[in-house]
């Protein structure tokens, strides 16, 4: 496969934002729950803007060789600025599996309300579901990291993961909803439950993987588009 200028551009820049996240680390000696969760933002609005720049199977190119980048790195301990946090996770590692996850299913599976497939040429139309399926990974992720440090019971059999951080998920979702112009509906509001469910019970991180893929489905279901 020949790979475009902007392949490279891009690896360029996630390349910087994974340096200057370990040089601010290192720097000022933030913990890593604090520089990881920066670098955990700034990757998912990077990976927005991504359908502007690349095609799909570039996407989903890059996503595989920072998968295995990042395994190298977590396994040897070179990027402490992500990998050094008490919990044991893997969340670091499949973060870009989850962006191709989202990207095949949205450009190789899903059709547009016409019947179309997006897969091919980047384009920038009709992949909202992307958008949406991104802000969920590098949003309401993050936010219930942060409103799980809120005292509350936990879910049941986790040790980790709590109501209060479950409930901060919702209801950032709600609001990424309606930023979206996705109407508050059952529908809505059960598949965001969902979601909610499954990002408290996902462990070791695989909730990076699957969070990306959930959002986009709820998008299109709440559009009345096809899934398929």
């Amino acid at each position: 496969m020949m790979l475009t200028t902007n392949f490279y551009l891009v690896t360029g820049l996630y390349l910087v934002l994974f340096g200057g996240t370990e040089v601010l680390k290192r720097l000022t000696r933030l913990p890593a729950a604090v520089t990881r969760k920066v670098m955990h933002i700034l990757a998912a609005l990077v990976a927005c803007l991504l359908p502007m720049w690349l095609p799909p199977s570039e996407i989903v190119a890059m996503a595989v060789l920072f998968t295995g980048a990042l395994a190298l790195s977590k396994t040897f301990k070179i990027l402490s600025s992500i990998h050094d946090v008490p919990r044991k996770t893997w969340g670091e590692v499949v973060f870009p599996l989850g962006i191709a996850l989202v990207t095949s299913y949205v450009y190789g599976l899903h059709a547009t309300s016409a019947g179309e497939h997006l897969w091919g040429p980047f384009n920038y139309t009709g992949d909202e579901g992307y958008f949406f399926g991104m802000l969920v990974m590098g949003i309401l992720d993050v936010g219930a990291e942060w409103g799980g440090r809120i005292p509350s019971p936990k879910w049941p059999g986790m040790q980790g993961k709590s109501l209060a951080g479950s409930t901060t998920f919702f209801i950032l979702g709600v609001g990424l909803g309606w930023a979206f112009g996705l109407p508050i509906s059952l529908t809505f509001l059960i598949g965001l439950g969902l979601l909610t469910v499954l990002e408290a019970y996902l462990s070791v991180g695989l909730d990076n993987l699957f969070l990306p893929l959930g959002g986009a489905l709820l998008y299109y279901a709440c559009q009345g588009q096809p899934l398929m």
